[in-house]
């Protein structure tokens, strides 16, 4: 309990529990004899938690809303949601006889995981202000459930599992909670803090959304990097996350996952797989309750934080969110410009009529030959701001009947490409824009004009094919021409937020875009053929045609059509992509665009504009987080001749972190009369009732926020001697072999029922109450006023 907070905490005792480690099954004894034991038994599925309106309420009540109330569902990921169960009634009508089934849905399942603490805020039965009232009882029940589903039962051949839902009858009890402010200690942890983790080896994800410590950038960069990657508080592979601010303590530890590979194909680890925790401090290791098959958030009480790990599924399983995490854009000035965005699928949000929008439909998610249903649901679609996109999803032109299609893509060898990748490819690449030019990196400049300006007509400089290298002089980092061909610097870099490898990044340009049609392009700059990356925010180009087509493709200037791709590659300033798309071998190109994986088509907001590459062409610095779910499991080096091979580096996930300056502490108090400050009482004044009252037959005031030792000592106003309390709290352990917190807590309130030392109701009027606390060498008097109505039937 805390301040106007709750922490409802869930755990099985390990020797007595039929649901030990969460392992209960039981065989359906309503199920045939043929049925095997595998098949026919129930299993541990999940938790409902309920908040009751008073402590009376029964587990047979929880129906009714005006009793309970539903404040959290958690269970396993196993594609179990909503499971109904069939009752039968005889058919109304005589002339049939016949039993009739009526499905009721039972539980409509998260199916994310069993997570075993909850924060509660708010009280579910509060009309208007629903936050949680200090030193008020609150109530709360706990049903576990289990689930069986042998057969999908057929009410008309009344054949299969007709009550797949198994509701837990055993240790159903009302817990009676009172949130309070934490008073006598300083409480220097919060529920979910996280800790700062530092990955030592391996990948892996988690489902959790990566962010880099700041200082890691530099050393990426710069040649110090060690191999170990340091994580922003809660923002690490492993969710370590404090659910006991009271009993939280110190230390440092290192997290081991233990386990075998799939085999060749399949780089992460088995589900078999295990952690081990160690202390680093004492030594002491804690090992798994349960493999890392399933998402569990395993409790570890003795220091207060719980560990929630699981084998992620990957992009491209089509498995609850498709292993889509997020994108998130964070500029170093925030109140500077917001310079960068994209042209959106279909062309969301931009001046363009309807039934141009198949023009930009460039992302689809179905896979090609070899692999398919990549993203059914559209979850990498929209992402963030939906500017960023894998770039498997990208079409190369999937309507030919448009004679004319923007797109990020390689056409037409863009299915080739998909057809020898795989959409758990995905990396956590954070894209770093910076006007640094220390940080920028040697790139390549392809060629985005498609084949269609060509059928128009148009020709590229050089006459350079799609998603070629661009035939034109190389540039320096002020845009000035040096020797070479089709290379350049990207304003910024890219980093591998899980192996913290610099990756090789590039963009592209139209270069139909150029001399020939500066007099159309706002600034009369050639922005498609200078090979610099200075994307524009001008969509459509004022090129005047004899026919007005709306689908000419000159009309679609695309801010030059700088198309920015992220590879998996190690940086090594693009040389060997050259070399692979500079060639006329399109097995050797394919294989090359096999390492892209992200990419974004730019197009700036209306009013921002870049600068020019002499003054380091980015406005503002930019971080774009891009983030996919991948299995833990060793480091893999990326091989275009085999992009989908498992090649395996390293060792096994190894974690280390620290839990610092989290533990509670005696404040710091100057005046010892301020020790009992917060000591206060409520209602104060007391007009009959109070919202702490269960019943129109009790009376109920409140000390508040007493020291675990005090002496309260009640007098009315003249010095006469009313009543007297004498408070010796004990903190004591938890009992059991498996308890969720290791220590109680003390109740920090006296309830005062209005009656005198001998039991007689006192007078309405002016109280005085002292309160003497000697180990805190305090004391304080509290003046309280009340009307007791047990006490005056007239109610003055």
């Amino acid at each position: 309990a805390l301040d106007r907070e709750i922490i409802l905490v869930l755990s099985n005792d390990t020797v007595a529990s039929n649901n030990a480690f969460e392992g209960y099954f039981e065989r359906d004894i309503l199920a045939a004899e043929e049925i095997p034991d595998s098949l026919a038994r129930y299993e541990f599925e999940g938790y409902k938690i309920f908040q009751l309106a008073n402590s009376a309420v029964t587990p047979q009540e929880l129906d009714d809303v005006e009793k309970a109330r539903l404040i959290r569902q958690v269970d396993i990921a196993n594609g179990v949601d909503e499971i109904y169960n069939w009752t039968s009634q005889v058919d109304p009508n005589p002339a049939s006889g016949q039993l009739v089934y009526t499905p009721e849905r039972m539980v409509d399942g998260a199916d994310m995981g069993i997570s075993h603490t909850f924060r509660i805020l708010e009280d579910a039965f509060a009309a208007g202000d629903s936050r949680l009232v200090n030193h008020r009882e609150y109530y709360y029940m706990v049903i576990a459930y289990a689930h069986n589903s042998y057969q999908v039962f057929d009410p008309t051949e009344e054949l299969g599992q007709a009550t797949p839902y198994l509701e837990g009858r055993k240790n159903i009890n009302t817990y009676t909670v009172v949130p309070r402010p934490i008073v006598y200690s300083d409480q220097n942890a919060g529920y979910g803090d996280g800790a700062v983790i530092t990955r030592v080896s391996g990948v892996g994800v988690g489902g959790n959304f990566l962010d880099l410590d700041s200082t890691m950038y530099d050393a990426i960069l710069d040649g110090s990097f060690d191999g170990t990657i340091t994580y922003k508080e809660g923002a690490g592979p492993i969710s370590v996350k404090i659910y006991d601010p009271i009993n939280v303590t110190d230390g440092r530890f290192s997290l081991e996952l233990i386990g075998e590979h799939g085999g060749a194909a399949n780089c992460r680890l088995t589900s078999a797989s295990t952690w081990k925790l160690t202390d680093l401090d004492t030594g002491e290791e804690i090992v798994s309750e349960q493999s890392i098959a399933d998402l569990n958030e395993q409790l570890l009480p003795e220091y207060g934080f719980s560990l929630t790990i699981g084998q992620s599924n990957e992009p491209g399983d089509n498995i609850g969110n498709n292993g889509a995490i997020g994108v998130v854009s964070e500029y170093s000035d925030a109140t500077g410009p917001a310079w960068y965005s994209a042209i959106i699928d279909d062309g969301i949000g931009l001046d363009l009529p309807g039934f141009l929008s198949p023009l930009l439909n460039f992302i689809k998610t179905e896979g090609g030959e070899f692999y398919n249903d990549l993203d059914n649901n559209s979850n990498f679609s929209t992402l963030g701001e939906r500017t960023w996109y894998p770039f498997l999803l990208a079409d190369g032109r999937n309507n030919d009947e448009l004679p004319f299609y923007l797109t990020p893509a390689w056409e037409p060898q863009q299915d080739f490409v998909r057809n020898f990748s795989r959409l758990d490819g995905l990396n956590n690449v954070d894209v770093v824009f910076t006007s640094d030019k220390s940080k920028w990196s040697r790139c390549v400049v392809v060629e985005t004009a498609s084949p269609q300006y060509e059928l128009a007509g148009l020709t590229t400089v050089g006459n350079a094919d799609n998603m070629s290298l661009r035939a034109s002089p190389s540039v320096d980092k002020d845009g000035n021409e040096e020797g070479g061909t089709g290379m350049s610097w990207f304003p910024g870099y890219a980093v591998d937020v899980e192996t913290g490898q610099r990756l090789n990044i590039f963009f592209g340009e139209n270069s139909v875009y150029g001399e020939d049609y500066v007099d159309f392009i706002d600034g009369a700059n050639p922005i498609g053929a200078d090979m610099m990356f200075n994307p524009t925010s001008q969509l459509i180009a004022d090129i005047p045609t004899a026919t007005g087509n709306p689908f000419d493709p000159t009309t679609y200037l695309a801010g030059g059509q700088h198309c920015i791709y992220v590879t998996r590659e190690a940086y090594d300033g693009c040389a060997a992509f050259a070399d692979a798309v500079a060639g006329g071998s399109v097995i050797a190109k394919v294989n090359a665009y096999t390492a892209v994986t992200w990419t974004s088509m730019s197009l700036l907001p209306n009013g921002t504009s870049m600068l020019s590459y002499a003054d380091g062409a980015i406005p503002n610095d930019l971080i774009v987080k891009l983030r996919a779910d991948n299995g833990y499991g060793k480091e893999t080096t990326f091989n275009s001749s085999q992009p989908n091979a498992c090649n395996t580096v390293g060792e096994n996930p190894v974690y280390e972190f620290e839990i610092r300056g989290k533990e509670l502490s005696d404040p710091i108090v100057d005046d010892p009369n301020d020790a009992l400050a917060d000591v206060n009482v409520v209602p104060n004044p007391y007009f009959g009732f109070s919202q702490y009252e269960t019943t129109q037959f009790t009376k109920t005031v409140k000390i508040t926020n007493l020291p675990d030792e005090a002496t309260v000592t009640i007098f009315s106003l003249d010095g006469k001697f009313i009543r007297q309390f004498r408070r010796s709290e004990v903190i004591r352990s938890k009992t059991g072999s498996n308890p969720g917190t290791v220590r109680s807590q003390t109740d920090p309130d006296l309830i005062w029922d209005l009656n005198n030392s001998t039991g007689i109701p006192v007078a309405s009027g002016v109280y005085l109450i002292h309160v003497a606390a000697p180990e805190l060498n305090a004391e304080k008097t509290i003046k309280w006023f009340g009307v007791n109505r047990k006490f005056d039937p007239s109610g003055l």
